[in-house]
């Protein structure tokens, strides 16, 4: 079982990645004003350096497969890898590097950092709350912190414009899809010897 640790400061990892099997990253957007479709991006890597009891010292680097895109709808995930939209065949990766990390308050960040998709990069503003600050997984014998994200982005932005939106005026091209993207992401960092072990347990 998990148990809340109390290990001293060079105790603790200063290298962090996210849990394959305990962290999801979800995009929303909003179509014909009423209905909510959630994307969800199964393969990344993500990578945190610094120690999360002193935010200030935290860089994070993450690469998104864009290929990973699940809808639960197969002919919406294709129209997403379009070049409408992600354009995948050209551009597989989406990518965040973290500018700064700024404590808003013992457990709430706020992250600033350059956004690349379509080859496109533009510095974007998220905020971040400590869920769990660390705790020490018995059961994997690994140091865990939780951290959950959230941001908001233009897509039109970064160039995933529909065609048909070209032609409408902004208010009606909003009200078909909207151009904000809520992305939120839910961090279980650990350390990076747990892949061997998932390895070892045939669980990835």
């Amino acid at each position: 079982t998990s148990t809340l640790t109390k290990e001293p400061e060079e105790n603790i990892p200063s290298y962090w990645i996210a849990d394959p099997l305990q962290s999801r990253i979800i995009a929303s957007v909003v179509r014909m004003e009423v209905i909510n479709v959630d994307v969800e991006f199964k393969k990344f890597n993500i990578e945190i350096f610094g120690n999360p009891r002193k935010p200030n010292t935290l860089k994070a680097k993450v690469i998104i497969d864009a290929n990973s895109v699940d809808s639960g709808n197969i002919t919406r995930d294709e129209h997403i890898k379009s070049p409408d939209f992600l354009d995948t065949k050209k551009y597989p990766y989406i990518t965040f590097e973290t500018v700064e990390v700024v404590p808003a308050s013992v457990t709430e960040l706020l992250i600033k950092g350059f956004l690349e998709i379509k080859g496109q990069k533009h510095i974007v503003f998220a905020k971040g709350k400590i869920t769990k600050l660390i705790e020490y997984d018995g059961v994997w014998d690994v140091f865990r912190s939780h951290i959950e994200i959230t941001a908001q982005v233009n897509r039109k932005q970064f160039g995933a414009i529909w065609p048909q939106e070209k032609n409408l005026a902004s208010e009606e091209a909003e009200e078909f899809i909207s151009e904000t993207v809520n992305v939120k992401i839910y961090l279980n960092i650990t350390e990076r010897k747990i892949l061997e072990k998932y390895k070892n347990a045939k669980l990835i």
